[in-house]
């Protein structure tokens, strides 16, 4: 029998690189067997990993995870590096963040928090947008489909927007998942397409979204999309798209 989710993704004011303006944020439907400590240790992503790493290789000996992970802001990432470094020890916590290279799924799977399995398979089914076209400050929904065939370790669902000849530079997003079953997942994105206000703290400024074709591509991966960890595949990639009239 197939297992049907939901992934909703709120994608608004996001931009790649520096300027990344605010970390997205998933709701998941899904029946998840050991999806609590894996979601728990995702939260240490690629900067929070860089942040230890740095003070790591310039503190040279670190003997207690509070004097390491305090080197985080409060919050989720300091959370899940207390909990994370408790589990596995200072020692195991310090050679893993090294060993990871930045990678928060590798990382997470060498601390065996996030379920492995290299016989994983799926597919990407379908992405659709709607409505087709519409005025700045609509917000597009953007469904996409894929298949698993075999079960699944710890991924990724990663979403690329971009306008062709726009001046903003490309606005993205993911989230991880522990594992899936087999079965079909609708990954439902929204996008809102409301100017970004500037910002006095950022010289970057947010996407303007203005008049223009935008491509919407998804990518469903094993691992985190992009990595050459092992454990990591890409199962597939496609493309949607919508107008913004004048």
């Amino acid at each position: 029998m197939k297992i049907a989710a939901a992934f909703v993704l709120a994608l608004c004011c996001l931009s790649l690189g520096p300027s990344y303006a605010k970390t997205p944020s998933f709701q998941v439907a899904i029946e998840e067997k050991s999806g609590a400590l894996c979601g728990t240790c995702t939260q240490l992503d690629g900067q929070a990993l860089n942040v230890l790493l740095n003070y790591i290789l310039n503190a040279g000996v670190v003997g207690e995870c509070g004097k390491l992970c305090s080197n985080l802001k409060q919050g989720v990432e300091r959370d899940a590096c207390d909990v994370v470094c408790g589990y596995v020890g200072i020692k195991t916590f310090i050679e893993l963040i090294e060993k990871a290279d930045l990678d928060p799924l590798y990382f997470c799977q060498l601390v065996k928090l996030c379920p492995v399995d290299d016989n994983g398979a799926g597919s990407v089914t379908d992405l659709v947008v709607s409505p087709a076209e519409g005025p700045q400050q609509t917000t597009f929904e953007a469904v996409f489909d894929v298949e698993v065939t075999n079960h699944t370790g710890a991924g990724e669902f990663d979403f690329q927007v971009a306008c062709d000849g726009c001046p903003d530079d490309p606005s993205g997003a993911g989230s991880m998942f522990p594992e899936l079953a087999p079965g079909a997942y609708a990954v439902k994105l929204s996008i809102d397409t409301t100017p970004s206000e500037p910002d006095p703290n950022d010289p970057e400024p947010g996407p303007q979204w203005l008049p223009g074709l935008y491509t919407v591509t998804g990518t469903f991966c094993m691992g985190e999309c992009g990595s050459d960890k092992p454990h990591s595949k890409v199962f597939g990639s496609t493309t949607g798209n919508f107008t913004i009239t004048n």
